[in-house]
Formats: C-alpha cells, structure tokens, sequence
C-alpha cells in the first residue's frame, strides 16, 4: 500500500467483514501505529477499515508497517493477525531556501569562468 504526503484521510485497505458466525469482531492496531497515524474505523458494525488519522511527513518517516488484530466475540476468542506495510510518497510540500534575508551582493570579473555566484543547499527537489 502507498499513500501521498498530505493525502486526504481513507480506506487504506479493502473492507474486513466484522461479523463471523453470527460474533461481532473487533479490530485494533497492535504494533507499529507510531503517533497513532492510523485508526481503525467500524462502518456500520459491518466491516473494518484503516484510514489515515494524521498528517503524514515522508521527511520525517517514510514507511509503516501496521500490525492489525481481529478477535471475534467468542469463548475463547479467536483472533487473527495482518502485517500491512504502508510507504509514504513523496510531494514537494517544502518551498525553496534562501539563506540570507537580506540577499547578496556579488562582483564578477567579465572574463570569469562559469560558476555559482552564491551558496547553495539542495533539499527537497
């Protein structure tokens, strides 16, 4: 599964049916849900669903991998376990840097060879 930075929250994988021989089943995030990104959302009492709860910053972090567990009603409960990893896209979501506020000032000769006329850092292209 992929997501773009700054993508607009939903379903991140197909609807997982909640109800199995007539027992409600829960869902939760187990493991890897870190900043609590992601939720998982009931539609209906019907079915499961992962979705995007915050912002997300490929800079910051640029993959996850979500444990999801879902335990049926019963005694004992039965429960199963999915592994979905998630790798975030990247956007230019960052604009350009100019160091100095108050600009430069610069002498070139007339017969100087090409080159930069001030620093410069590359960071997100």
């Amino acid at each position: 599964m992929q997501t773009a930075v700054n993508e607009v929250p939903s379903p991140l994988m197909p609807k997982i049916a909640s109800i199995v021989g007539g027992l409600w089943v829960t869902f939760s995030l187990t493991s890897g849900n870190i900043g609590r990104a992601f939720e998982i959302r009931t539609t209906n009492n019907t079915y499961g669903e992962v979705f995007i709860a915050r912002p997300l910053d490929r800079e910051l972090l640029d993959h996850y991998t979500l444990r999801i567990q879902a335990s049926d009603g019963g005694v004992p409960p039965r429960r199963k376990e999915h592994t979905l990893r998630v790798n975030i896209l990247d956007v230019n979501d960052n604009p350009p840097i100019i160091d100095s506020p108050f600009g430069y000032n610069v002498s070139v000769s007339e017969v100087s060879s090409p080159a930069p006329l001030f620093p410069s850092s590359q960071g997100e292209v």
